[in-house]
């Protein structure tokens, strides 16, 4: 009795993680944790999942998510056959940007009606949000191109 309680209370914990993904998860790793995907672009290295209301894109590089991307699913308005995307709240996407940055801290890159980015304080993660296509995106810095921008700000001095 003692074992299936404790079975229980560890299905419930694991169906009770959000639906964020992690940068840096295998591609098994993602289907335990959003299931099986809805589409797989063997040419991209990526997979879409469907999860929680969201549409989640995972690309890979050497086996490991290397970006990622969510937007929510499109719900049909009242049943008039028009169906709308609707924005992450912005709540939302801290938890996701937790979820994926682990314990970094995050900061506000640039802001304007259109985009809202962000940076992780050791500039490893960068995130953006399109609030026209209402999509967001983490995605692993690249260390060379880091360098490189790190040098034409010194430069630009």
């Amino acid at each position: 009795m003692k074992k299936h309680v404790i079975l229980f209370l560890i299905l419930m914990w694991k169906l009770c993680q959000p639906a964020y993904g992690r940068i840096g998860e295998t591609p098994e790793q993602c289907i335990l944790r959003y299931g099986k995907p809805i589409n797989i672009l063997k040419y991209e290295n990526a997979m879409h999942f469907k999860k929680w209301g969201y549409l989640i894109f995972v690309k890979f590089k050497n086996n490991i998510g290397d970006s990622i991307s969510y937007q929510k699913e499109a719900v049909e308005m009242q049943g008039s056959g028009i169906y709308a995307i609707g924005s992450i709240p912005e709540s939302e996407l801290l938890k996701i940007m937790k979820a994926n940055g682990g314990n970094r801290d995050w900061k506000v890159e640039w802001f304007d009606p259109k985009w809202t980015a962000w940076r992780t304080t050791d500039e490893q993660l960068f995130a953006r949000y399109d609030s026209i296509n209402m999509t967001f995106g983490i995605i692993k810095t690249d260390p060379e191109k880091q360098a490189q921008r790190n040098a034409k700000e010194e430069t630009d001095f």
